[in-house]
């Protein structure tokens, strides 16, 4: 009876093994389909409405306190998101997102480097979304305190903070400690490794100037940076974020929420 049960059971324990080396394989596989998107020769650069609606999706949700400032395609292969803050996302082309587990060698395709970016945090990760009413008691309270007309529109645990989009009305992303402390607000332009240095408005180039006037007319808030061979723009327009990249030379580049 004992024989004929466990012969019943290794269809079963069969089946076990497969989903674990399936698992395996698939995380193996994200890995290795990031080291071709990442080193292929055939990336070209796409308009982010191109991208997968699951990629889009997944920015929104997680990386609401950055902006794409690139995209790429490998055809067959997938995706490459560059973001503003250094972060780069991979995705398959029906737009799953790519994580890089393993260890990232000295010696590897990446010199030393996460293809995830020079400030990827293994840990943290991308932060994961959380719902507004599973915020500490705290945060919600400072929001309702100091801004009183603010909604809140996204939230994340960023592993040792918290990172909240409000709405003012003008969409602020505030980080808060794991105990519910406010540390300040976040600037979309920062990055992790490019300083952007601040430009005086009325230094911008006359071909800048004249395209926001032009296309936007009446701004808020409008402030600029510099960074090697980039000039970012960001204001407010019918109360929502615009952010314009720019050449050394006023041409534009790309326009992102």
């Amino acid at each position: 009876m004992k024989k004929v049960l466990m012969w019943a059971l290794l269809p079963l324990l069969g089946t076990g093994i497969l989903a674990c080396d399936k698992s395996e394989d698939s995380a193996l596989s994200d890995e290795a389909r990031i080291e071709e998107i990442a080193l292929s020769a055939e990336r070209e650069e796409i308009a982010t409405a191109q991208l997968p609606e699951e990629a889009r999706t997944f920015v929104e949700e997680s990386l609401f306190e950055t902006f794409i400032e690139a995209a790429y395609r490998v055809q067959g292969l997938g995706y490459e998101l560059r973001m503003g803050n250094g972060v780069v996302v991979y995705c398959n082309e029906e737009g799953r997102i790519l994580q890089y587990m393993r260890a990232v060698l000295a010696n590897g395709p990446f010199g030393g480097e996460n293809p995830h970016g020079p400030c990827f945090d293994r840990v943290r990760r991308f932060g994961r979304p959380i719902r507004p009413l599973a915020l500490p008691e705290a945060i919600r309270t400072y929001i309702a305190t100091n801004y009183p007309d603010a909604s809140i529109r996204r939230a994340k645990l960023n592993l040792n903070s918290y990172y909240v989009l409000i709405s003012n009305p003008r969409p602020v992303v505030l980080e808060f400690s794991i105990g519910g402390n406010y540390l300040g607000e976040v600037d979309v332009l920062a990055n992790c490794r490019l300083a952007c240095v601040p430009e005086p408005v009325g230094n911008l180039p006359e071909a800048i100037a004249g395209y926001v006037q032009t296309n936007f007319g009446e701004v808020e808030g409008l402030r600029a940076c510099r960074r090697p061979n980039l000039v970012l723009v960001v204001f407010l327009h019918d109360d929502e974020r615009v952010i314009l990249g720019f050449d050394a030379n006023g041409n534009l580049l790309f326009q992102r929420p």
